[in-house]
């Protein structure tokens, strides 16, 4: 029963596993997310778009940093 079991286990645990090729494709897409959602707000606080600094902005934008102070 017990090979039975870590059978049943190994082949779960892989199942969860992505490709490479479909760990790039999600960050692609999570990265295009948040382009439209914050590229902006980190070119109005200075970031010049396309740029390394801009991008850590993107990426590191919360919803929860936005600033209500307009």
């Amino acid at each position: 029963m017990k090979p039975a079991i870590v059978l049943a286990l190994g082949t779960t645990l892989l199942a969860g596993c992505a490709t490479p090729a479909q760990q790039a494709a999600r960050f692609e897409q999570n990265f295009a997310y948040r382009v439209q959602t914050y590229g902006a707000s980190c070119e109005k606080i200075g970031f010049k778009r396309d740029t390394d600094p801009w991008r850590h902005c993107v990426m590191t934008a919360s919803p929860y940093q936005q600033s209500s102070h307009h």
